[in-house]
């Protein structure tokens, strides 16, 4: 007849070799009629996907081209895609500075490196001009258990010859560590990732960028929750990142990961 229909859709993929499950979203496919023919108009509903907390991948939003090497799977784009071959490289090397860290870790994941930065937005604590990038669950369902942990970074990042080997290893190491550092104070999830990230230069090197980032800081103390992102978050990563290095230089790095684990299994969530 006249108008549209609606129907609700369970729409699932499953990454091979990647995701732990199939991944299952809800979504509201809207048919009309044109002539004698049946199209479809349009695959998502917004107040369905508010409701759902839908984010969008990069292949809900625009072409992709996607790169594996090995256990990495690289997702980018029409305006990203220049670069790949460098990203592909650069990650691989994160890779394997990580898993020095973290030998447990599989290694395997996902990574998004493409010009719209919506998924981004919507997962970060920070607004997108001040995000490099940002690790996340990918869940099978609403509400369910997690398929996969996953990291994406902006446009900037990719581009960016200079930084991006330090943001991959930041975000890898969240990558890594999945739910383990879920009760530990935000300032140590974020610092052990900033020590990580920081470990390929000499402990002296290291030393020289904290006194010139510090410089001007007074005391204060670690911010343990949300505040981290929204108190002049800068200060806040290069104090963490500072804390954790001192921590592992001075008592060993398992000092770091007696910390998350202390965290993870103490029965009170206090700070």
């Amino acid at each position: 007849g006249k108008g549209d229909l609606q129907l609700p859709v369970e729409f699932t993929m499953r990454l091979r070799g990647f995701d732990r499950r199939p991944v299952t979203q809800q979504t509201v496919w809207t048919f009309v009629r044109s002539g004698d023919e049946v199209l479809l108009a349009d695959d998502r509903d917004r107040e369905v996907d508010e409701e759902t907390g839908w984010i969008p991948a990069p292949w809900d939003l625009a072409h992709i081209e996607v790169r594996r090497a090995g256990g990495i799977l690289g997702v980018f784009d029409e305006d990203t895609s220049e670069h790949a071959t460098y990203v592909m490289s650069d990650l691989a090397d994160a890779t394997a500075v990580v898993k020095r860290h973290l030998p447990a870790w599989s290694g395997r994941y996902v990574a998004y490196g493409t010009s719209d930065t919506t998924a981004i937005g919507a997962m970060s604590a920070m607004s997108v001009d001040n995000t490099a990038g940002v690790a996340f669950p990918v869940l099978a369902r609403e509400g369910g258990p997690v398929a996969a942990y996953r990291f994406a970074v902006t446009p900037t990042v990719v581009g960016d010859v200079i930084s991006r080997g330090l943001v991959f290893r930041h975000e890898l190491v969240h990558v890594a560590l999945a739910s383990t550092d879920d009760r530990s104070p935000v300032w140590l999830a974020e610092g052990v990732a900033e020590y990580v990230a920081r470990s390929t230069m000499p402990v002296d090197e290291r030393r020289r960028i904290a006194a010139f980032q510090l410089s001007a800081a007074t005391g204060r103390t670690l911010e343990p929750g949300r505040r981290f992102y929204t108190r002049d978050p800068g200060l806040s990563y290069n104090l963490a990142a500072l804390v954790c290095d001192y921590l592992a230089t001075t008592r060993g790095e398992t000092v770091l990961w007696d910390l998350v684990r202390t965290f993870r299994t103490a029965r009170s969530s206090s700070w």
